[in-house]
């Protein structure tokens, strides 16, 4: 059998030349693509805390209208006992 060294060239400018744009453009890719998967994660860790802040302003929303149909009911009263004495010729 015969002897089957690879032979290594030395690494040249010219050699270097043909490679650079391939290997700047597959860099340049790969930045990309971490910089969008940050920014796609950061997106998503804002749309998490803007639901939460929602669901939180629903909540106090809902209390309040509670409170507010308690004020009603208490008016609603209030105006039925003021007509009952102006009735009553008080």
């Amino acid at each position: 059998m015969g002897d089957n060294k690879i032979a290594l060239k030395p690494v040249t400018w010219e050699g270097l030349k043909t490679w650079l744009p391939l290997i700047l453009v597959l860099a340049t890719l790969l930045v990309s693509l971490g910089v969008g998967q940050a920014r796609i994660s950061e997106i998503d860790r804002q749309g998490k805390e803007n639901t939460a802040g929602l669901k939180a302003q629903e909540i106090a929303n809902t209390e309040i209208q509670v409170r507010l149909a308690r004020i009603e009911n208490d008016i609603g009263y209030i105006r039925a006992a003021l007509e009952r004495i102006d009735k009553a010729g008080g």
